[in-house]
């Protein structure tokens, strides 16, 4: 089974003040989320387990994803879901009564997990969250929930699970060349 562990916060404030009341992943592009292109990019893929991992306003992102009309019917909710609502989160009370209604299913449709920690801070300490919670054990795709990608998600697994075979390798990345002059700030640095 190939797995994506989809990271829907960047741990930046790259796109503030749009992204204090909304998640980025869930910003329009051509008024579609951008989370929406990345969930398609990872099953026309052969992603089969989708993990979201959130920290900041994750309960928009189980609401989006419970409601939605292709991903609501294969979505485990969040770790935490049940007790969110007990307390009387009503967003998180919706999420999971729409959960419990969804009978739809779908062969071979991409399953998807939400996984909330608000203590990350970095990309490093998702990963351990994960590890730890155990939510992967297999090959994944690591990418962010605001991807908006044509690449060929396909042949790259299948090149990386060549490599490992070959080569013993534990990663395969993938980088894009870019032009002099094109804008090279790392993220979260102010220019």
């Amino acid at each position: 089974i190939l797995s994506a562990l989809v990271l829907c916060d960047t741990f930046t404030q790259d796109f503030r003040p749009l992204t204090i009341q909304r998640p980025k992943c869930l910003l329009p592009l051509l008024n579609v989320p951008l989370l929406e292109y990345t969930l398609e990019w990872l099953s026309a893929g052969g992603v089969q387990k989708a993990v979201l991992f959130c920290c900041a306003h994750a309960h928009q992102i189980h609401a989006y994803i419970a409601r939605h009309p292709k991903w609501g019917s294969h979505f485990v909710p969040a770790e935490g879901a049940a007790a969110a609502a007990a307390a009387g989160d009503a967003a998180a009370s919706e999420t999971t009564a729409a959960i419990k209604k969804s009978s739809k299913t779908r062969p071979g449709a991409m399953e998807i997990h939400v996984l909330v920690s608000h203590a990350c801070k970095s990309v490093g300490d998702t990963l351990r969250v994960v590890y730890e919670r155990g939510k992967i054990r297999t090959d994944f795709v690591l990418c962010f929930g605001d991807t908006f990608s044509n690449f060929p998600l396909r042949s790259l697994v299948a090149a990386h699970r060549t490599r490992v075979k070959k080569e013993g390798s534990v990663m395969t990345i993938v980088g894009r060349r870019v032009s002099p002059g094109t804008r090279r700030a790392r993220y979260g640095e102010a220019e």
